[in-house]
Order: structure tokens, then C-alpha cells, then sequence
């Protein structure tokens, strides 16, 4: 390869990934497509970087000439000899070119555009590549934090619930919501952080309602910051009625959903650890200040706890199991927790 066509394909790359670049980020600044991009900007960024390939083609494709004289030139074989060496072969004259200091500096800009063009795409990409993500905690009415596959004993009376959300994401997410789930035979109440009690919705959930209707009751709470090493803390209260109908299913789950549009489609993604903090462990040392958070190796975010939340474009559902515990004596007004 000669330097000019090094330094062309240089250039060809450079301006390829300028451009790749400077269109999602056109199609960030649009709201992931929410607002219409005008039609010569899609023509315009499809025939620069049409042109710019055809370049690259043109430069490695042979041309008819060059063909023409290899072809001219053939090695004949010596008389007698079955594997012997070849006579006849042409000499071709050694070209040496003289590059003045100007040559030299273009080469030399079109690496240091290649190198700037290189760092800009991969911090570019490694931003995109940071996003929010959820972890649950759920805690009993007691306090007690209540970890997956244990069952909760849900006795005939009024009990408080805690579920806190938590960021191990490397990115903030505008706008979550959040819905707290239980089977349409209980009763669920919340309150707005200005003390106005939250509506109370009926549907449909696979995932808690009991078949074959999967009823279900829900409220719709919501939050606008979300950010990295801040909890977020729901409160609700679970009661349950004097008289159940018959058929009542003894064992149910509650489940708590949120949804945003930044979530990732599996619910764990590889990404560069540098200056990012995943882990809300990090902010409970008690030895001050600490250590620094480290950035090597790259960091894997994933959703928690772990593998028994139900992930998908946008949205994560955590469920924890219930009994209801009809042998407890009904205490009308007492509630189970703070």
C-alpha cells in the first residue's frame, strides 16, 4: 500500500465516522426520531457517504493498464527441466518517488484527523452506551428487607409496604414509571408526596393476577429525576377484606413494574466503568473518603436482584411471593408496620 492511498483511506475513514456520527446525533438532538427530519439532510448524509466509498473503491480497484502489462509479461519454462527454475522474468524498474516536506504534513494531518475522528466515535459510542437501570428492594412491614423466593405471611389486617427503586445504571433517566401491583381481592392504598391519596386502577397482569382472569389492582406513581446513587421509596398499604370470596387463591404475589424509554432490552449491558458508579454499595463505606471507584475492568450493569426480574425494551417487573394466612385473627385498624 502506498502513502497515498493510506492517506486516502485515512481520510475516507475519517469522514465516514464524522459523518455516522454527526447523524445519531442529529437523530439524538430529534428525540430519537420524535421530530421529522427534513429530507435532504437523510439524502445528503446517504450521498457523502456513498461518495465516500465509492472513493475507497476507486482507489484499491486495478486499472485496465496495469492489467494489461502483468499480463504481457509471461514466465516461460526451461527446456528439459520438469520443476526447474523460471527464465524470462521481467524486470520491472524500482520507482522511487521524491516527497516533498508538504506531502509529509498532509500525510501527517491525515493521521491526526484519523486519530481525533477515532476518539470522538468511541467516546460518542461509549456515551450512547450508558444507560439507567433499576434495582428493587422490597421491605416487609416490619422493616425486615424482603429478599426474592420468600414468602410473606399476609394476615387479615392492614399492612405497610416499602419498595425502593435504586439506579445501578450509568445514566440518568428523565421520566420512570412506576406501578405497585396486588391480585383484585385486596385492597391498596398510597399517597402522593403532597399527601393526596394516589387512584387505584383495575386490569390485567399475567404476572400477579390469579387465572383465569388475572385481575388485578394498581396505582401509577412516577418519578422525573432518576438518577445514579439515589433511592427512590414507595409507600403503600395492603388490606385485606373481612369476608373473601370463595375460590380465593391462598398463594399470590405482589409486584412492582417500571418502565422508562432508555431501559436496555436484556436488562444488563457491558459498559466502560471510567467515571461511572453502578453499584449503590459504593456510597455506604464508613471509612471517609474512601476508596476511588475504580475504572478498569469494564463494568457489566445489570438489573437486581439479579435473575428473577423480568426484563424487556423499557420495562422491568419484580414480584415477590405472598401466602395469605387466614388462621391469624382479624385486627381491624391495626397495622402490621410503620
Amino acid at each position: 500500500m502506498t502513502h497515498d492511498q493510506l492517506a486516502g483511506l485515512l481520510s475516507a475513514l475519517t469522514g465516514i465516522s464524522i459523518l455516522v456520527a454527526s447523524f445519531f446525533q442529529w437523530f439524538d438532538v430529534t428525540y430519537h426520531g420524535a421530530l421529522p427530519l427534513r429530507r435532504w439532510v437523510k439524502v445528503l448524509f446517504v450521498v457523502l457517504i456513498a461518495a465516500l466509498i465509492g472513493s475507497l473503491v476507486a482507489l484499491f480497484w486495478p486499472s485496465a493498464g496495469s492489467s494489461v502489462a502483468h499480463s504481457a509479461h509471461r514466465l516461460l519454462p526451461v527446456r528439459g527441466a520438469r520443476r526447474g527454475p523460471y527464465v524470462g522474468r521481467p524486470v520491472e524498474p524500482v520507482l522511487r518517488v521524491q516527497r516533498d516536506p508538504w506531502d509529509w504534513v498532509l500525510f501527517s494531518l491525515s493521521v491526526l484527523a484519523a486519530l481525533a475522528a477515532a476518539v470522538a466515535l468511541s467516546t460518542w459510542w461509549s456515551r450512547l452506551r450508558r444507560v439507567p437501570e433499576v434495582g428493587f428492594r422490597w421491605e416487609t412491614p416490619d422493616g425486615n428487607p424482603w429478599i426474592p423466593n420468600q414468602t410473606f405471611a399476609l394476615q387479615p389486617r392492614i399492612s405497610n409496604f416499602r419498595v425502593i427503586l435504586d439506579n445501578v445504571g450509568a445514566a440518568a433517566a428523565s421520566l420512570v414509571v412506576v406501578n405497585v401491583i396486588v391480585p383484585h381481592f385486596l385492597e391498596i392504598e398510597s399517597k402522593n408526596d403532597d399527601g393526596s391519596p394516589r387512584n387505584v386502577h383495575e386490569a390485567s397482569e399475567v404476572a400477579v393476577g390469579c387465572p383465569p382472569d388475572h385481575k388485578v389492582r394498581f396505582f401509577v406513581a412516577q418519578t422525573e429525576t432518576f438518577v445514579p446513587g439515589i433511592a427512590v421509596i414507595f409507600r403503600f398499604r395492603v388490606t385485606v377484606p373481612a369476608s373473601l370470596p370463595t375460590g380465593t387463591p391462598r398463594n399470590f404475589y405482589f409486584a412492582v413494574s417500571a418502565e422508562s424509554e432508555r431501559f436496555s432490552r436484556s436488562g444488563h449491558l457491558l459498559i466502560p466503568s471510567l467515571g461511572v458508579v453502578t453499584n449503590p454499595a459504593f456510597w455506604l463505606n464508613e471509612k471517609w473518603p474512601g476508596k476511588r471507584h475504580p475504572w478498569w475492568p469494564p463494568r457489566r450493569i445489570k438489573t437486581s436482584p439479579g435473575m428473577t426480574v423480568r426484563a424487556g425494551p423499557g420495562r422491568r417487573i419484580d414480584r415477590r411471593q405472598v401466602v395469605l394466612d387466614v388462621q391469624a385473627p382479624t385486627l381491624a385498624g391495626q397495622s402490621g408496620g410503620g
